[in-house]
């Protein structure tokens, strides 16, 4: 390589590197930060020393954050990540190494990689022989020339300017070599969104230390390549074969010409926009654009294109076919639970009837305790009632009897008047009777006892 093309190239990175260190220190804004970075991240009065792994803006805030990786700049743990926000990963850290922090507070640091400071000091080695150069064949100053004064005060003679050594001519020639300062890459607002893509941009894909590029096709929710956790993912068509360890969509599915095919499903932090210009060949590998396009819908690209229709129909359907699995079994789900849920409010309002009912029956046995009591009471009242009647009753009869026993005569008088020769008039009847009373009286007064008897015991 000729030396002017080494020392132009060589230039070009040293305005870029002076454009990328040459910053104030503070805090850094949309426009300084880039992925790779080495970044300073103040806590409770401590920096810590990263790198940017991402930029971009998290699911539920509206500022701007950058993802630091704290690995191997510092062994200590300082984040409590590994570079996964909410399921979804961002970028790749070691445990508890990584943290996401708003860009505001980001300092970019001056300390530029080895690979910077090599080209700095090739630059530095060539403007310092530069100067020494143009030190050591340097003339001393030229003094001004002498003005000649002729006899005519009205003109004036001036020599003519003295030519610069060949040496100056040769600086002023390499300073005319040196190219312009390169400006910044332009800032593009997708470049800090979480998912900026749509179905038929060219990305490219980073991913195991390899990148390739291709077109995206689908992107959705996935299960992820450690079968763990459910993370955003895309479908993308390559233009090249994967490599290898790479996530193939169907390590079975075959080609026309006979290779692998070259769709790999990797997560939407793998994907970055592909701002290249491709020519008409990589867009005719398309088969969006192909199918989009009106100049290749003839018969002969549709026979073409026919592979990368059934695939796309092929990968539809399977994720319809999982959706509806997947919605089939919900609704079962739903259904075994509403009838369970139905199941247990009838058995609830059963409980509730039969608590009722008890409760019922328990106010109606104590109602009629309530009677039965109370009938006792009155029950007890009459007895006594007929108790006292029946004493009075018994007393009465003594009364009578014992008023009999004494108007009775004497049995032997009663023999004395059976005796045949001997009649004599009785004093009074009960002494006629000696007390004793006829058969019919007695049965009489029993059966009055009786009656008495069996009223009482019928009450």
């Amino acid at each position: 390589m000729p030396i002017n093309e080494l020392t132009r190239i060589k230039s070009a990175e040293a305005a870029k590197l002076y454009q990328r260190t040459s910053r104030v220190a503070g805090p850094a804004s949309t426009t300084e930060a880039r992925i790779d970075d080495r970044c300073a991240v103040i806590s409770d009065g401590v920096s810590h020393e990263g790198t940017i792994k991402f930029i971009g803006y998290l699911k539920g805030h509206c500022e701007l954050f950058a993802g630091v990786d704290f690995y191997p700049l510092r062994d200590e743990e300082i984040g409590d990540g590994t570079g996964v926000y909410r399921g979804e990963i961002l970028f790749h850290a070691a445990k508890n190494h990584a943290r996401f922090v708003p860009i505001s507070e980001l300092y970019i640091s001056h300390l530029p990689s080895a690979g910077r400071i090599a080209v700095d000091n090739d630059n530095s080695v060539v403007q310092t022989q530069i100067s020494r150069e143009s030190r050591k064949v340097a003339p001393p100053p030229v003094p001004p020339p002498p003005v000649v004064k002729s006899f005519n005060h009205h003109s004036k003679l001036t020599p003519p300017p003295v030519p610069p050594p060949p040496v100056m001519k040769m600086a002023e020639s390499r300073s005319k070599m040196s190219p312009p300062p390169v400006p910044p890459p332009p800032v593009h607002v997708e470049d800090y969104m979480i998912n900026p893509f749509t179905i038929g941009d060219r990305v490219q894909v980073y991913h195991l230390g390899a990148c390739r590029s291709g077109v995206l096709v689908w992107m959705g929710d996935a299960i992820s390549s450690n079968y763990d956790h459910i993370e955003t993912s895309a479908i993308v068509v390559l233009d090249d074969p994967a490599p290898p360890g790479w996530r193939l969509l169907n390590k079975s599915l075959k080609s026309s010409a006979g290779e692998l095919a070259k769709e790999v499903l990797m997560p939407i932090a793998a994907l970055r926009r592909d701002r290249r210009r491709h020519r008409s060949s990589s867009d005719s590998k398309n088969p969006l654009k192909r199918e989009w396009s009106p100049s290749t819908r003839s018969p002969k690209n549709q026979n073409s294109c026919s592979f990368d229709d059934k695939l796309l129909t092929t990968v539809a359907n399977m994720v319809q076919t999982q959706l509806d699995r997947t919605r089939e079994s919900f609704e079962e789900k739903t259904a075994a639970l509403l009838s369970e849920l139905n199941n247990r409010a009838e058995r609830l309002t059963r409980l509730e009837e039969e608590l009722i009912k008890a409760q019922m029956s328990e106010i109606e046995t104590r109602a009629r305790l309530a009677a039965s009591d109370e009938r006792i009471k009155q029950l007890e009242k009459q007895l006594a009632a007929e108790k006292t009647t029946f004493g009075n009753r018994e007393q009465a009869h003594l009364q009578v009897d014992a008023g009999k026993q004494v108007d009775s005569p004497p049995k032997s008088n009663i023999i004395e008047a059976n005796v045949p020769g001997k009649e004599k008039k009785p004093e009074s009847f009960g002494q006629a009777y000696n007390g004793a009373l006829p058969s019919n009286l007695e049965s009489y007064m029993r059966d009055e006892d009786d009656i008495q008897v069996e009223e009482w015991t019928h009450f």
